[in-house]
């Protein structure tokens, strides 16, 4: 927050003391605001105001305002000025074209014509690409702009023409740029086969949201879990009672176990098919199947990876039964396998 008219009481006198308030604007070109109306229309007031905030240049008289040379060299340092100008000036090419350096929304303020000149658009493209909201329904047709645009921000994809939409090879090559496209794609080549297959190869989580005739079709949905085995969080209930897809998504991302169906999470058997292939599952297996040790040591035995898994305390106690069971069946260590069992009963 600036304080200089503290130390500088700006009177009705100071304010038409040029020298006065040439040290003002020099030290900020904000204070030009309380210059005198003739201050406000001398040269060297308004351009050492400008020099030090272009902005300032709004504060003004209406001759410097509609004074191209002065507004040009203001809008070069400071865009953000465009949308106080006059309207004649904000249709002029020149002034335009050098706002948008600075200023994103500048296309916003601008004549219809401008907004339909080719030149202008595609530079606002390249600047921020949301700005292609405001250019003329012509130029939203036009393949140069729109790849500009989608190439800056993926999102503005969305204000191409209906035509450019459906253009399978534009689509496509826009596609390369930005996969987050296909939300905005027409309709038809959201189904399409090649279409399909890019967004699955470069980004498979864009397809949370196709159409659900790709996501019910298995030989779609297989290779997208491969690629984003999260999808399944997007799928029917009854695709999430499917064991096919519940078992294709737990071989791809064992973590997903824990959001399974209860009547697959609580299949003893349906788990040790699993875990003979993904161990990794075991620390998503529902609790009360955990702390029962006869179950683990089961498990273990079925894919003895699972011990990286396991407690201290767990492993030690499937060691010691391994350690007796090997004794009982190779040194006749108990002379009735009655004990073994006892011994084992007692420990697991």
């Amino acid at each position: 927050m600036y304080r200089f008219h503290e130390f500088f009481p700006i009177t009705e006198e100071n304010k038409k003391n040029k020298e006065f308030m040439l040290n003002m604007v020099n030290h900020n070109g904000y204070f030009l605001m309380y210059a005198s109306d003739d201050l406000k229309d001398d040269y060297d007031i308004v351009k050492t105001a400008i020099d030090n905030d272009a902005f300032s240049l709004r504060y003004a008289s209406k001759r410097f305002l509609e004074d191209k040379n002065i507004v040009l060299e203001a809008i070069r340092k400071c865009g953000s000025l465009y949308p106080n100008l006059d309207f004649k000036l904000r249709s002029d090419f020149d002034i335009l074209f050098h706002a948008l350096d600075s200023y994103n929304l500048a296309l916003y303020y601008t004549s219809e014509e401008l907004k339909d000149n080719f030149i202008i658009c595609k530079k606002a493209a390249s600047k921020y690409g949301m700005s292609i909201a405001n250019i003329s329904h012509r130029l939203r047709d036009n393949k140069e702009i729109i790849y500009t645009a989608t190439k800056n921000i993926p999102y503005s994809f969305f204000y191409a023409s209906y035509e450019l939409k459906n253009n399978k090879d534009f689509v496509i090559s826009c596609i390369n740029l930005n996969s987050n496209i296909y939300n905005y794609i027409g309709n038809k080549l959201k189904l399409d086969d090649d279409i399909i297959e890019l967004i699955i190869r470069k980004d498979a989580s864009k397809m949370t949201k196709a159409p659900k005739e790709i996501l019910e079709n298995k030989k779609y949905l297989f290779k997208i879990i491969e690629k984003y085995p999260y999808i399944y969080h997007s799928l029917s209930q009854e695709q999430k009672d499917d064991k096919e897809i519940v078992l294709h998504t737990i071989y791809t991302q064992p973590s997903i176990f824990r959001f399974i169906s209860p009547k697959y999470r609580n299949d003893l058997d349906f788990i040790k098919k699993i875990i003979k292939e993904k161990y990794r599952i075991f620390p998503y297996i529902p609790s009360h199947l955990k702390k029962n040790i006869k179950i683990v040591f089961e498990l273990y035995k079925i894919n003895p990876d699972i011990k990286w898994l396991l407690t201290k305390f767990e492993y030690n106690i499937i060691l010691s039964v391994l350690n007796l069971e090997y004794l009982a069946e190779n040194h006749n260590f108990f002379q009735y396998y009655d004990i073994y069992w006892y011994i084992k009963s007692f420990l697991i």
